[in-house]
């Protein structure tokens, strides 16, 4: 279930030759369902989306899995797709990208969003929450343009554009263009980890960029904080590699009183058991219109990036719920670590309804290290009974 949203749309049937009224069926929204979870099923296991954190100024590689202090996080398994409303917006530039989405959805494609938004698990108007930035950078023909964040207390999420100018070196293209981003809040580096995604808009020569700071350190923070991005050019023949070149920064004031306002938090006092003897005991339920998660603390001799963790469940409606571990950090002196599980949004049937009661959630790992095929496909392993979470 980490496939990019943008890969998971090449297998929807759009029939782009009937664009001219973009009508959109009951019918047809049913079947892009139907074709996002049979996919969305297939993929469960595969490949994780990468995380990283840098402390030094050159920036953070978002293929990396180090941590400020030799520490480290989770990898993301889903990175950005949690921010459903930028992506649904994106998806106009990226369209012709996509093999079934062609030119014509340049001009024709606002009806289709409009449903897609409910695939990709808009269920409500996120406006209030969002920083319209609207900056750019530029420098050697490349420019970065961020078009607006979300702070959502431990976590700033960031849309930008970069686009590759006629005066940008030659060398650089879809398959080795690559930009690594760098967050300062109050002057102060408080980034645990990053997680993200670069897409190439097919046709033109625009990248998508979707970024997901982890700020843990940030969310005692409240008012407006002044905020910096600043963004590295990676080098085309090796992203490792540093010293990076600097693009440039902008600076933008953010708050993340609103959110926070809203968000709905629920003591939990759950614990399961991994196969290894390591302790997890799920703490608290924090529930906003942006997200949902689920915060852990681990107790035992492993750090949990060797396993995959997820809540798998449904709400009182009966719609399906999933939490993945979006980041954890482990201290090998005391053997505690903590983390924290997000709630998919990839599409409506893994969105909790606004009018849900409660949660009835099943822990399932496996070893990253030692994972079991059945048929082809990693094997889950129950690790405790289903636990359930009362929202109201």
């Amino acid at each position: 279930m980490r496939e990019e949203i943008y890969t998971l749309l090449n297998q929807i049937d759009h029939h782009t030759d009937s664009y001219e009224t973009a009508p959109v069926s009951a019918e047809e929204l049913e079947a892009w369902k139907q074709a996002f979870s049979e996919r969305l099923s297939r993929s469960k296991c595969m490949a994780d989306a990468a995380v990283s954190t840098s402390d030094s100024a050159t920036g953070a590689n978002l293929t990396s899995d180090k941590m400020r202090g030799g520490k480290q996080v989770q990898k993301n398994r889903r990175g950005w797709k949690r921010y459903a409303a930028a992506a649904a917006i994106l998806l106009l530039l990226f369209g012709a990208a996509c093999p079934p989405v062609r030119e014509s959805v340049y001009a024709k494609s606002l009806d289709i969003l409009h449903s897609l938004s409910i695939l990709l698990g808009i269920h409500g108007d996120i406006s209030p929450y969002q920083t319209i930035v609207g900056k750019s950078v530029t420098k050697d023909g490349v420019t970065v343009t961020v078009n607006d964040v979300i702070w959502d207390d431990d976590a700033l999420l960031v849309s930008c554009v970069a686009t590759l100018g006629e005066d940008a070196d030659p060398a650089l293209n879809e398959d080795n263009f690559s930009i690594s981003p760098d967050l300062r809040i109050n002057g102060r580096r408080m980034v645990m980890g990053l997680g993200g995604a670069i897409h190439h808009s097919g046709g033109t020569k625009d990248f998508i960029c979707e970024y997901n700071f982890s700020v843990q350190d940030a969310v005692s923070l409240t008012g407006e904080q002044e905020m910096e991005l600043i963004f590295y050019l990676d080098d085309p023949d090796n992203h490792f590699s540093v010293p990076k070149k600097r693009l440039g920064s902008l600076t933008f004031t953010a708050s993340a009183d609103n959110l926070r306002s809203d968000t709905e938090r629920i003591p939990l006092q759950t614990s399961v058991t991994l196969p290894d003897g390591t302790q997890i005991t799920f703490t608290e339920y924090a529930g906003n219109p942006v997200s949902q998660k689920i915060s852990l603390l681990s107790y035992g001799n492993t750090d949990l990036t060797n396993w995959s963790l997820i809540l798998q469940g449904e709400d009182n409606l009966g719609h399906m719920v999933e939490f993945y571990t979006s980041f954890t950090n482990y201290d090998p002196d005391t053997g505690k670590g903590y983390g924290e599980m997000v709630n998919s949004t990839l599409n409506d049937t893994y969105a909790i309804a606004t009018e849900a009661e409660s949660l009835t959630l099943t822990p399932y790992t496996y070893n990253r290290d030692n994972p079991t095929f059945v048929n082809g496909t990693i094997e889950y392993e129950q690790i405790g009974e289903p636990f359930t979470i009362t929202l109201k």
